[in-house]
């Protein structure tokens, strides 16, 4: 974390918000395919 915190403070303004924006939609993506890593679940 204090990695990501370092690198985020080198970026400029408008590409910190770009960041952000993009963190938010692989978030997004990675809720709505973690069932994928669970398996097969027969019911």
């Amino acid at each position: 974390e204090k990695e990501k915190a370092v690198q985020l403070q080198r970026f400029s303004p408008e590409a910190r918000q770009q960041f952000e924006v993009y963190a938010k939609k692989c978030e997004g993506v990675h809720h709505r395919n973690a069932h994928k890593l669970r398996g097969v679940h027969n019911l």
